[in-house]
């Protein structure tokens, strides 16, 4: 038996290459796949705004405990007697 190449063979030609898809299935592929993309890409966007609003609320609910603490020491002190009070209702 002799090991000798007796024959070529082009893997390269339109002979050997798999049947093509159709245009329209082809063209609904690139339309299912860019539809998935913006999905993701929406969702991306949704959940970084999610992400935002949380953080806003925090500092929005941490700057209303401080004033809230405010108002309350400004409560708490004395108020200061005005003329009106102390019964010298003319000078």
């Amino acid at each position: 038996m002799s090991w000798n190449v007796k024959q070529q063979v082009n893997f390269y030609s339109s002979e050997f290459r798999p049947p093509e898809l159709a245009r329209e299935i082809r063209q609904l592929i690139h339309y299912g796949i860019a539809g998935l993309a913006f999905a993701v890409v929406s969702l991306i966007a949704v959940l970084i705004a999610d992400l935002w609003s949380e953080h806003q609320l925090a500092d929005t609910r941490a700057q209303v405990a401080a004033l809230n603490l405010e108002i309350e020491e400004v409560q708490r002190q004395p108020t200061p007697r005005t003329e009106f009070q102390r019964g010298n209702r003319f000078k």
